[in-house]
């Protein structure tokens, strides 16, 4: 059920009179969570909206999207994809590049619908694979964030604070870490950095 404070005010900004009877009808036949703005925007094409309108517009739309933190995108950020990891291993692939980080979706420890599912999948990695979690990280604040942080100053824990993590970083792993930040210091100032190149590449799934 909408709020009838909802439905007043998408009336009164329709150019439209309601009684209170037919606000709180409309109100008891439509959803609770809906993008108020958009409703309007959708109303605003129909000359004279009456109280059908209003309803099919308030159950046709979407809730009001979600605030994020600021540290991932859209609630997500990048994890270790234990499969794909395992399976280089076996046939002996090196991560020497970053553009081989092995990547899947995670929740955001921040914002995220499930924050500690990214701790959870760390208690199943080993310390090799937790070497490999903190350089994609690393990756992500680089090129995602647009953090101007150099391997050896980089601490995820000040940009997702929950996280526990603790590594033994291998010099390959450094290596990588050094080429990212090697990789950031040529790159152009842009306004969408999930078009670069090295993070559209090697999300096979969910870890």
């Amino acid at each position: 059920m909408a709020k009838i404070t909802d439905v007043q005010y998408i009336a009164t900004a329709c150019g439209v009179t309601l009684k209170d009877k037919v606000i709180e009808g409309i109100a008891k036949k439509t959803q609770n969570e809906f993008d108020i703005d958009w409703v309007i925007t959708e109303l605003a094409l129909i000359e004279t909206p009456d109280s059908k309108d209003i309803i099919k517009a308030i159950n046709k739309a979407k809730p009001t999207p979600k605030a994020h933190c600021g540290a991932c995108k859209k609630g997500f950020i990048y994890s270790l994809n234990r499969s794909v990891f395992r399976d280089m291993e076996a046939n002996d692939v090196a991560i020497n590049v970053p553009i081989m980080l092995p990547k899947a979706m995670c929740y955001c420890p921040n914002c995220g619908k499930t924050p500690g599912s990214l701790q959870k999948s760390l208690s199943y990695m080993n310390l090799t694979m937790v070497g490999w979690q903190w350089v994609i990280l690393y990756d992500f604040a680089i090129y995602h964030l647009q953090h101007s942080i150099a391997p050896n100053d980089f601490n995820p824990t000040e940009i997702w604070p929950s996280l526990e993590i603790y590594p033994e970083l291998t010099q390959q792993q450094m290596n990588v870490m050094n080429e990212i930040w090697k990789y950031a210091q040529h790159r152009e100032p842009i306004q969408t950095p999930e078009l670069t190149p090295l993070i559209q590449k090697n999300i096979r799934g969910i870890a």
